[in-house]
């Protein structure tokens, strides 16, 4: 099952900008570094707001992979799931598809299920599913695991 809202991913023109404006209203960033993923890097910032998350990025770590450019503005949600293989399956037989092959990443229990197309949803939003809530320590793992696995080249 479904059970909360986890984070939404926000595509933005000016990325300093943004930044500047949460942290003048008070919102911890968790998160920012410097990927690159073939060969191509991104910054990934990670803002907590109260139980919530906002990822803020210029690009998408995925976007070379749609049909057309993310424009700015909301474009993925990522969603906790207490069972993660059922609601894979729940949520493919109501219609969502993947975009990309199915990956599980599996640190400290966290499995990913990247990006997926879900009905309603125009040709540039998607959502995400995560095993469990993901504390600090849990998201640094993770970017630990992606660049040791090849994932994220620093």
């Amino acid at each position: 099952m479904l059970t909360r809202l986890w984070t939404i991913g926000v595509k933005v023109a000016e990325l300093e900008q943004e930044l500047a404006f949460h942290r003048r209203i008070g919102h911890y960033i968790v998160l920012d570094e410097t990927v690159t993923v073939n060969e191509r890097t991104f910054r990934v910032v990670l803002l907590r707001m109260g139980d919530k998350y906002l990822h803020l990025f210029d690009e998408a770590v995925y976007e070379d992979q749609l049909a057309e450019p993310l424009a700015p503005g909301p474009c993925h949600i990522v969603y906790i799931s207490e069972d993660f293989e059922l609601d894979i399956a729940d949520i493919q037989s109501a219609g969502v598809h993947l975009l990309f092959p199915l990956t599980t990443i599996k640190v400290d229990a966290i499995r990913l299920l990247p990006v997926l197309r879900g009905i309603g949803y125009d040709a540039n939003y998607s959502l995400c599913l995560y095993g469990n809530p993901l504390p600090r320590r849990a998201i640094r793992q993770s970017v630990d695991y992606l660049r040791a696995n090849g994932y994220f080249v620093a």
